[in-house]
């Protein structure tokens, strides 16, 4: 009779409870997922900031050692990092800028003169030349994007306005993500359904993961400023050294990289005639330069974080047509968080099944988590 008291008194009361945790749990999905979308317009910004924040933070914690202010400390490694990117860009944009501009102004001299009738043109390309020319008026097309140049540099001024508020929003959060990191980081501990030895695992993954797509984006720039060097030196162009650097430099800017330099210079080898070369660069530019973006940085970030080289190829893939430049970041963050999250899992389940036989005849052991 107590028994059946008692459960007619507990019934009422689980009822509201597992409506009230329902109701909470909708509320907090709604509420993660409106400020996802809410944040998902500077997803670019946080993932670039992570990257920056990652590769400067020894040098912001030498100098938190030093002057023990973490304010101070994170300006200084912000602003020493601003100087070391800035100052080698704006020399390499005044640099290029004006080239592409002495290029292009050739290019309209020699098309105005006598079009585009270049000398010794192999019977092979002059015939595609023809043919392109006759199907699709290829020396007007050719011609009129030359003369649009001049008229593209407003829409270039404003895209470029538009990078340089971005990049300031990844300097000014970066500098957050230095001098609050750890309060950061130890909020998420707290609110996290999850214990700290899991949440360690957790974000070790990702600090390793930026470390591996670190160490791949500056390895594949170094690689193609090398090769570009490489062919501006076979093929007697002027100042292989320099463009090697700008052509590896470039190769780490987001939508930009080392075809910005090749392929204006095959233009003007092919404007003045000289196909061979021309050809000879656009083939190595294309498939020994490009390829080796495209096949070998998966290789090194898989390497690095133990994943199949397949695994990160998709997952980086994915990323740059869901993000992208910035996919280059989260493609495999969301990789390493996504198999961190299995992880979890995997060991609960492994432990929930190891203690159960010891639950039916010994007392209740201490769980791990």
């Amino acid at each position: 009779m107590n028994d059946e008291n008692t459960e007619v008194e507990t019934t009422p009361v689980d009822g509201p409870k597992t409506a009230q945790t329902l109701a909470l749990g909708l509320i907090t999905i709604s509420g993660i997922t409106l400020s996802l979308v809410i944040l998902s317009p500077f997803s670019a910004v946080i993932a670039w900031s992570l990257a920056l924040s990652v590769a400067i933070y020894p040098w912001y914690q030498r100098l938190l050692h030093t002057f023990k202010n973490a304010s101070f400390a994170a300006s200084v490694t912000l602003l020493t990092t601003i100087a070391v990117i800035m100052g080698p860009f704006l020399w390499m944009a005044h640099l290029i800028i004006s080239t592409i501009l002495e290029g292009a102004s050739i290019l309209i001299e020699r098309a105005n003169g006598g079009g585009l009738n270049l000398p010794k043109l192999p019977p092979q390309l002059k015939a595609a030349e023809e043919w392109l020319d006759k199907t699709f008026h290829f020396r007007e097309f050719i011609l009129s994007r030359l003369q649009s140049i001049p008229q593209t540099l407003p829409h270039l001024l404003r895209s470029s306005a538009i990078g340089a508020i971005g990049l300031a929003l990844v300097f000014f959060t970066t500098f957050f993500f230095l001098r609050d990191g750890t309060r950061l980081l130890e909020e998420f501990r707290r609110v996290l359904p999850l214990s700290r030895k899991e949440l360690d695992t957790i974000f070790s993954r990702i600090a390793d993961t930026l470390h591996a797509t670190i160490y791949g984006i500056l390895m594949v720039a170094v690689l193609q400023g090398f090769l570009g060097g490489l062919i501006f030196w076979f093929l007697n162009l002027p100042q292989p050294t320099i463009w090697g650097i700008v052509m590896g430099v470039l190769a780490v800017v987001p939508y930009l990289g080392a075809f910005i330099i090749w392929i204006p210079a095959a233009a003007i080898l092919a404007s003045s005639g000289n196909w061979k070369a021309a050809v000879t660069l656009v083939v190595w530019g294309a498939i020994v330069i490009g390829l080796s973006d495209n096949l070998l940085y998966p290789i090194m970030v898989g390497k690095r974080m133990h994943f199949h080289t397949l695994v990160i190829f998709l997952f980086l893939l994915g990323g740059l047509f869901t993000f992208g430049a910035a996919g280059v970041i989260i493609g495999p963050i969301m990789l390493a968080l996504t198999h961190a999250l299995l992880e979890v899992w995997h060991l609960r389940f492994q432990n929930t099944n190891e203690e159960a036989p010891a639950d039916i005849h010994a007392p209740p052991a201490r769980t791990r988590y």
